[in-house]
C-alpha cells in the first residue's frame, strides 16, 4: 500500500500532537518531588507486576519498524 501525502501529512500532525502532550506530561512529572516519583513508580509496579513479561523475546519491534522502513515511514 503506498503512502501518500495526505497520509504523512496526518501522521505529522498526529506526532506534534503527541509530542505536546509528552512535553505537557514530562513538566508535570519533573515538577514532582522525588519522593512522590518514587512512591508513584512503586504504586504502578505493584499494580502491574502480574502482567509483567518475563521473556523479552516476546517484546521485538523489529518487523514493525522493518515494514515502517519499507513504507517509507520510518527513517532512524
Amino acid at each position: 500500500m503506498p503512502v501518500n501525502a495526505k497520509d504523512r501529512e496526518y501522521m505529522r500532525r498526529i506526532g506534534a500532537y503527541k509530542a505536546l502532550s509528552r512535553n505537557e506530561e514530562q513538566a508535570e512529572h519533573l515538577a514532582l518531588s522525588i519522593a512522590e516519583r518514587l512512591r508513584r513508580s512503586a504504586e504502578l509496579s505493584v499494580r502491574y507486576r502480574d502482567r509483567a513479561r518475563p521473556d523479552p523475546e516476546d517484546d521485538d519491534p523489529s518487523e514493525l519498524y522493518d515494514r515502517a522502513r519499507r513504507l517509507g515511514l520510518y527513517r532512524p
